[in-house]
């Protein structure tokens, strides 16, 4: 088996390397064909290109331990379970480009005289509206000051230019950003102090829908405005979660029942699997399916 292991290739999903014997990648142009009476031919008109699809087809085996460790069945888990959280993450695929993007089918195949593993398909789909702020989301909060600075730029563009295209009434003014910017500045002198950024990232989230109700917003002049204040509110987000998780507590629980999966711990914790796939991140476990009594398990706190 680890001659076959040898010749797969590698890809990973928000962190989680899998092997791959095919994969698929699946594109195409929207368009339209405009054709006139009388007349041959036409004129096509494109109207952009669709979102990737990228396919999978994979072999998780326990034969492929020496080169794959705990693909199978600890790896697969692992992907099921973040599959089923819909998670968006980067999918990194060595040699053509990484993407963000989100599993919207998977499929295993169990053939009964193979018991060491399962044939798997992954099917993939590009999130384009992540990958425009993609950088925004592995921002520190060091770096948000530059957002703010976007923001306070297209803002002083409306407020300053003769033909802005803005009613009189609408004109915005830079005093407004002062909550803003104050509250972008104080992210920034903490970039260590979790609960102290929890805090200040909440009053922004509040401050950025503030600000989102202004009427000059509502003027398509106003646009990279409104962009630029998306792109604050959605980095502030991302501070405040990145906060929120630094901030959990974690606690162990022992199991007690002979043969539990990590999947009835993640039920018996939380009530649900739904957070399965954050189990397995937290704990090396030999066999997430058959969990010895007294097996400690670290979790998060609710």
């Amino acid at each position: 088996m680890a001659g076959v292991a040898d010749t797969f290739q590698t890809a990973s999903f928000n962190g989680i390397e899998f092997p791959y014997a095919e994969r698929s990648i699946k594109c195409s142009l929207r368009h339209h064909t405009h054709e006139y009476p009388h007349a041959p031919g036409g004129d096509d008109e494109p109207l952009g290109r669709k979102l990737y699809e990228f396919g999978f087809t994979c072999d998780f085996d326990t034969g492929f331990e020496g080169r794959f460790p705990g693909i199978y069945p600890n790896t697969l888990i692992l992907l099921f379970a973040t599959f089923g959280e819909e998670t968006t993450a980067d999918l990194v695929i060595p040699g053509f480009a990484t993407f963000r993007a989100r599993c919207i089918d998977w499929d295993t195949r169990k053939v009964s005289r193979i018991r060491s593993g399962e044939k798997v398909t992954f099917k993939f789909i590009e999130v384009l509206a992540e990958i425009v702020n993609v950088q925004n989301f592995t921002t520190a909060p060091q770096a948000m000051p530059a957002l703010a600075t976007q923001l306070t730029t297209a803002v002083t563009a409306l407020s300053t230019a003769p033909l802005n295209g803005l009613p009189s009434n609408a004109i915005p003014k830079l005093s407004d950003l002062d909550t803003i910017n104050g509250l972008v500045t104080s992210i920034a002198a903490l970039p260590t102090n979790s609960p102290a950024i929890s805090v200040q990232a909440s009053a922004l989230l509040g401050a950025c829908q503030a600000y989102d109700v202004l009427p000059f917003l509502r003027y398509p002049r106003s646009y990279a405005a409104a962009d630029a204040l998306h792109e604050v509110y959605l980095a502030s987000l991302k501070v405040l979660k990145d906060a929120l998780l630094k901030n959990r507590a974690i606690d162990v629980f022992v199991t007690d029942v002979p043969g539990m999966s990590i999947s009835q711990v993640a039920t018996r914790l939380y009530g649900s699997t739904a957070r399965t796939g954050e189990l397995m991140q937290l704990n090396n476990l030999v066999d997430a399916l058959n969990l010895p009594p007294g097996t400690s398990i670290r979790y998060y706190a609710s």
